[in-house]
C-alpha cells in the first residue's frame, strides 16, 4: 500500500517537473496529464488490497471493504477536465505539460469501465456468500452492519445513477465516490485506534501513533475546509488529498510494524459490537 502511494507522488512529481511546476487543482486532475496510467492502476491496485485485507474486526474490514469498492470509482470516473484560470475566464485544459487530447471524452470510457467495475462487485459479493464459512451475516457486529447500510446507500446512489442518470453519474460520480473513500478511511484509523487501546497487548507507543495519526487526518479536514473559505487558493484540494495519504501511509507503516507477526491483534471488545 505504501509503495502505491510513493508510485503515485513520484509520478504526480515527475509531471510538474517537467511543465514547469504547474500544479493541478487535484490529484484527481491528474488522470488527464501523463499520470494518467499510474493514476488507474495505483488506485485500482489500492481499491484491490483494501478488499482482500483482513480488518481487526467487523467494523474495520467492511469500512476497508467499501473503501475499497469506491477506489476503482475513483480510478475510472474521472473528476472532470482541470481549468486554467486565465484573464478570459476558464478554459478547458492542464495548467502546463502534455496529457490526454482536449477532444478526449471520458464518457465513452466510464460506460464500459464502471460496467466492469459493478461486475466485480457482484462477484465479490456473491463469492463472499458462497465460500465464507458459517451462514452469511452471522459475523456481522452492531457497528458493522450499520457501516454497511450507509455503503450500500452511498453504492446504491452510484448505481442508480449510472444506469438512469448518466450524464449526472458523469459529473458527479467521482465526487460521490472520493468523499465517502477518504470518510471511511479514516473512519477505519480511529476503529483501530481504539481497538488498540482496548487491547492490553498494544504497546503505548502504537495506541499514540494511532491517535496521532487519527486527530491528524481529522485536523487536515478542518484546516482546509476553513481556509478555503477565508484564503484564495486553488491547490487546497489537492494539498488535503495529498495530505490524507500521507497521513494513511504513515498508518499503514505503524500497523505493519505493530502487526507483522501477529495478523490481527486480539481484542477483549465485544465482538458482537465492534
Amino acid at each position: 500500500m505504501v509503495i502505491l502511494v510513493v508510485m503515485l507522488f513520484v509520478s504526480v512529481f515527475i509531471q510538474a517537473g517537467t511543465s514547469g511546476w504547474c500544479l493541478q487543482s487535484s490529484i484527481s486532475a491528474y488522470y488527464f496529464t501523463d499520470v494518467h496510467a499510474i493514476f488507474i492502476a495505483v488506485l485500482c491496485a489500492s481499491g484491490a488490497l483494501l478488499i482482500v485485507y483482513k480488518g481487526n474486526s467487523d467494523t474495520e474490514d467492511v469500512l476497508y471493504d467499501f473503501a475499497g469498492f469506491w477506489a476503482f470509482f475513483v480510478a475510472t470516473v474521472p473528476s472532470g477536465w482541470p481549468t486554467n484560470l486565465g484573464v478570459d475566464g476558464r478554459v478547458r485544459g492542464l495548467c502546463g505539460g502534455s496529457g490526454l487530447p482536449l477532444v478526449y471524452d471520458a464518457g465513452q470510457a466510464i460506460g464500459n469501465n464502471v460496467s466492469v467495475v459493478f461486475v466485480g462487485v457482484l462477484l465479490v459479493l456473491l463469492a463472499s456468500i458462497l465460500f465464507v464459512p458459517g451462514p452469511f451475516g452471522v459475523s456481522w457486529t452492531v457497528l458493522g452492519t450499520l457501516v454497511r447500510v450507509v455503503g450500500v446507500l452511498i453504492t446504491g446512489v452510484l448505481a442508480i445513477g449510472f444506469v438512469y442518470a448518466p450524464h449526472w453519474f458523469e459529473r458527479h460520480g467521482h465526487s460521490w465516490a472520493a468523499i465517502p473513500f477518504f470518510g471511511f478511511v479514516i473512519l477505519a484509523v480511529w476503529v483501530n485506534a481504539f481497538l488498540a487501546t482496548v487491547d492490553p497487548a498494544t504497546s503505548t507507543r502504537y495506541v499514540t501513533a494511532y491517535r496521532i495519526i487519527g486527530v491528524s487526518m481529522v485536523a487536515t479536514l478542518i484546516l482546509v475546509l476553513v481556509l478555503s473559505m477565508t484564503v484564495r487558493w486553488t491547490l487546497f484540494v489537492l494539498f488535503a488529498e495529498a495530505a490524507l495519504l500521507l497521513e494513511f501511509a504513515l498508518f499503514w507503516v505503524v500497523q505493519t510494524a505493530e502487526l507483522w507477526k501477529t495478523g490481527c491483534r486480539d481484542t477483549k471488545f465485544p465482538a458482537f459490537v465492534m
